[in-house]
């Protein structure tokens, strides 16, 4: 067990998907970076519903009882459309994974960030679309409601 860095990037909306579902979102030079390490109890910096869900659903997925230090630092200005809760989801669940020498799939990173910024109420399509380019870079076009990244440009 160590400590991780992980550096994800904001994005902004091509495709809105709020009523097809269908979403395309392009990475921008805003980074979020975040920090993990394990620990025995879970210490969040900033403590939001949104970290904590993250930190949540990452420990629930490795089986773990240990805690975690987890610290964000962002350069996106949160509410102006730059995706930085998708940033931080994805960043905060892949640092937390790796933190305990985890290697997972995008998928996996993909998949627990949408069901955390669910159970943070920060979403309504589940934002793959937004979440994957946070997370990969470029330009992705994703159906959200199937939970599949159809296309990636980088």
């Amino acid at each position: 067990m160590t400590c991780v860095e992980i550096v994800t990037h904001g994005a902004v909306s091509i495709v809105n998907a709020m009523v097809t579902f269908k979403g395309a979102s392009l990475a921008v030079g805003f980074r979020t970076r975040v920090i993990a390490e394990p620990r025995d109890t879970i210490m969040l910096s900033p403590d939001t519903p949104l970290v904590r869900e993250a930190v949540y659903v990452s420990l629930r997925h490795l089986g773990e009882v240990r805690g975690v230090r987890v610290k964000v630092f962002s350069e996106i200005p949160p509410a102006k459309g730059l995706k930085s809760s998708s940033s931080v989801a994805v960043g905060t669940v892949a640092a937390v994974l790796h933190a305990f020498r985890y290697k997972p799939s995008i998928t996996t990173i993909l998949r627990l960030a949408i069901e955390a910024s669910y159970r943070a109420k920060v979403t309504v399509t589940g934002a793959l679309d937004d979440a994957s380019a946070c997370l990969l870079g470029g330009l992705t076009v994703t159906d959200n409601k199937m939970n599949r990244v159809l296309k990636r440009y980088t």
